[in-house]
């Protein structure tokens, strides 16, 4: 199984599972979080820049420690969502 495409359908449904919720879209997809360099640090798959929120896929995981320690909250496809 292709699995960016497998991503590219989590994606989706966040999105519109949020629209369904009334949240707004997010402002940016495959969004690169640089640190004050400029040096990309974590990429972020979905990501509300104005509020620092994002999702990242299980293969962008592995920077969730670096997004975090700049100020964003990250869920993934395994954190549950209050309603």
């Amino acid at each position: 199984m292709n699995s960016s495409l497998l991503y590219d359908d989590i994606s989706k449904s966040i999105s519109d599972e949020c629209k369904a919720r009334g949240i707004p879209a997010p402002e940016e997809a495959g969004y690169e979080l640089a640190d004050a360099s400029g040096e990309v640090i974590a990429e972020i798959e979905l990501a509300w820049t104005q509020k620092k929120i994002g999702f990242m896929t299980e293969d962008q995981a592995e920077d969730i420690e670096k997004a975090k320690a700049s100020g964003w909250k990250i869920f993934t496809v395994s954190d549950e969502i209050d309603d």
